[in-house]
């Protein structure tokens, strides 16, 4: 889960899993996809 209510710390651990491979299915809130630091993580991440 990827929300707004992490801390800066959380949610960048949970980033980190995510590049990792560590984490398989990940919510998140639509309003993320406004975020350009978070679309710039997607694009550069290998999603299946």
């Amino acid at each position: 889960l990827l929300c707004s209510s992490q801390t800066p710390q959380e949610a960048a651990e949970t980033l980190s899993l995510v590049k990792e491979g560590a984490i398989k299915v990940l919510f998140v809130s639509p309003e993320r996809f406004l975020n350009v630091e978070f679309l710039s993580f997607i694009s550069a991440t290998s999603i299946s």
